[in-house]
């Protein structure tokens, strides 16, 4: 996660850090990558169709000079993606520990 905070301080575009296990492509590791397509991250990884805009409203809603947003791809043998929103002194708190 901390490379995904890092990335998501680093970019005051609108987006989503978006930090992958690799283990479900069949890799090790962990990707972290930066998304400005809001829509098309979203729809690629709803499995709830209905939802998707609702989501998609939220996170283009977002005031991206004060938040960011971070994604993270894990879980075991089931992916669990994870979306949250941080203000930045929040995320300036969880990458000093």
């Amino acid at each position: 996660m901390f490379s995904a905070f890092v990335k998501a301080r680093e970019s005051s575009e609108p987006g989503i850090a978006f930090a992958e296990n690799l283990a479900f492509s069949g890799r090790t590791g962990v990707e972290v990558t930066f998304r400005n397509n809001i829509e098309v991250f979203v729809k690629s990884r709803c499995n709830v169709r209905s939802q998707a805009p609702t989501l998609i409203e939220k996170l283009e809603s977002i005031d991206y000079s004060t938040h960011r947003v971070v994604a993270l791809l894990s879980g075991s043998k089931t992916p669990r993606l994870d979306i949250n929103v941080y203000t930045l002194p929040q995320l300036e708190m969880l990458l000093e520990r």
